[in-house]
């Protein structure tokens, strides 16, 4: 499962990066889940990483040939990865097994049944479950996360506008602008439930300031 999670969760920093990205979790009647990300990275967020890792500026920052092995070693399906550019991603697999969860990440996923048939899943983004996440990663992608400076990796407890203030005074007012403006969408549905489905928008910055026992969730019920 840690072959999964690194790989998978290359993907989660890119959407911790990006100007505008959304994750799309849609549960079958076989107790399995296909997960679609599409994100693209903010321009003055990607021209300095490309800048402090000595990227040039054509080629990718992800790999989408390691991240779509590592899926598949960790036994999941019908999984495709694309780069539409050298910042931007998109990603669609299947889990056989969603009541596993993410083993290598506790809490990040979880699933119930009820008595009554009702189902229930939910997402859970909390410092615990990103800097858990955040310390599978190799070097390079681990060394995004560092740029960012995040609270929610960190530990450092900061109101939104001091962490804008900090990245602003390191990296300039684009990056800080482009930070304020980005969102993270959450869409959750259920196969055959009548058109059962929940959506969340996210604002990338309420997520990198996390700190303490502070969580955002997202659930759907069918």
């Amino acid at each position: 499962m840690k072959q999964f999670s690194v790989a998978a969760l290359a993907a989660a920093v890119l959407l911790l990066t990006a100007c505008n990205a959304s994750v799309s979790i849609t549960a079958d009647a076989k107790g399995g889940s296909t997960c679609t990300v599409v994100s693209s990275m903010g321009a003055a967020v990607e021209k300095t990483i490309r800048t402090i890792s000595g990227a040039d500026s054509s080629s990718p920052l992800f790999d989408a040939a390691e991240i779509k092995k590592g899926l598949s070693d960790a036994g999941f399906t019908e999984t495709a990865v694309k780069l539409p550019s050298s910042s931007s991603l998109s990603l669609q697999t299947y889990a056989k097994n969603l009541a596993e969860g993410i083993h290598e990440v506790p809490g990040a996923l979880a699933y119930s049944k009820a008595a009554d048939g009702s189902q229930k899943l939910t997402l859970t983004l909390s410092p615990q479950t990103l800097q858990t996440a955040a310390s599978l990663l190799p070097e390079k992608e681990h060394s995004y996360i560092d740029l960012l400076m995040a609270p929610v990796f960190t530990g450092e407890a900061m109101t939104e506008q001091e962490y804008i203030e900090t990245v602003s005074s390191v990296y300039g007012d684009q990056i800080a602008d482009e930070l304020k403006s980005s969102t993270l969408t959450i869409i959750m549905t259920a196969a055959g439930s009548s058109g059962t489905a929940a959506k969340k928008t996210i604002r990338l910055i309420d997520l990198l300031t996390l700190t303490g026992n502070k969580s955002i969730t997202s659930s759907l019920v069918w």
